[in-house]
């Protein structure tokens, strides 16, 4: 996940340039993400000064390598009164297995 700046993004199924658009985990804007399929090695080439969160967990899923647009993701508010924050679920529940309008694939 892009936490701020903008990056290109290679594995060896898929390539996506040029992508991200906040400059801060602070602006009210939604990250790019992408998700790897298992076993496939990612490049990252910072593209502007990048923060980037790596994330892993065990599956047994077989999606493949696909980029996640600001539009695919939800956000939810959380907490009460001074402690309430909105976060943005990357890939929750029916995410995790749709694929998004645009496909997956090279230079998208």
């Amino acid at each position: 996940m892009l936490v701020a700046g903008r990056a290109s993004i290679r594995t060896p199924s898929a390539q996506f340039n040029d992508i991200g658009e906040r400059m801060s985990p602070f602006e009210r804007i939604k990250p790019w993400a992408v998700y790897v399929a298992p076993q496939e090695t990612v490049q990252v080439k910072a593209l502007t000064k990048l923060e980037l969160a790596v994330c892993a967990a065990p599956g047994k899923g077989t999606y493949p390598t696909r980029l996640i647009a600001p539009q695919d993701i939800d956000g939810e508010a959380r907490g009460k009164g001074h402690n309430q924050r909105y976060v943005h679920n990357i890939l929750a529940g029916r995410q995790a297995r749709r694929q998004p309008a645009g496909g997956g694939g090279v230079d998208q």
